[in-house]
Formats: structure tokens, sequence, C-alpha cells
């Protein structure tokens, strides 16, 4: 087997250890209502879920995304830097759940850099 296989299916077996974890303790705490009451209310019982809180959890998170990008902008153009705005969007995939498998910078002898995937 080759060894970025065993690393990638280490740090998965990890992630789901700590995740596993992290649900077993929160189940039902001592003095709290935990993820069994969640589970028994919305998934037994058939309680709906409150979809507007999570629309507006997904809102804020754009807003956020769109500020950083913008700042970043701001910086690189602060430095002196040839910049587009549509720039500073083309790396964002390499740091959230979309990432593609390979995200990588690279630059040719000019001053710009151009991601590749």
């Amino acid at each position: 087997m080759n060894k970025r296989i065993i690393v990638a299916a280490g740090k998965y077996a990890v992630a789901l250890g700590l995740l596993g974890y992290v649900v077993a303790a929160n189940w039902s705490p001592p003095g709290g209502k935990g993820l069994e009451y969640l589970w028994q209310r919305h998934a037994i019982d058939g309680e709906p879920f409150h979809f507007e809180y999570l629309a507006a959890a997904l809102a804020i998170y754009t807003a956020a995304l769109v500020l950083t990008l913008v700042r970043w902008y701001v910086l690189v153009r602060a430095q002196g830097l040839p910049f587009r705005l549509s720039d500073t969007a083309a790396p964002w995939p390499c740091g959230t759940a979309t990432r593609p498998p390979r995200c990588r910078a690279s630059c040719n002898t000019s001053s710009s850099c151009r991601w590749a995937w």
C-alpha cells in the first residue's frame, strides 16, 4: 500500500475517532440536555427544524467569506502587486470542504501567480 494512502486513512481514522468521542461525551451530559434529547425531539418525535436559523448562518458565512476576499484584495493591492478582485476567489476552495485534490500556486516568470488545480 502507498504511504500516502496510509497517512490519509490514518487522518480519517483520527477524525472519526474524535467525532465519535465528542458525540459520546455529549449524548447525555450530566445536568443538561444533550444530543440524545435532540435526537428524540427531531428524529423520533418528528418536531420540525428551524431552517431560518440555518439560512441565517449560511448568510453570515457568505458575508464573512466575501469580506475576507475583499480584505485580501485590499492587502495585496496595498503591496503594489498586480491583482484583480477575481484572483482572490481562486485559492478559496483550497481552504474549504470543497477542496480540489491538488491545490498549488503556479507562478510563471512574470509577477503574476495563477492557481492550478
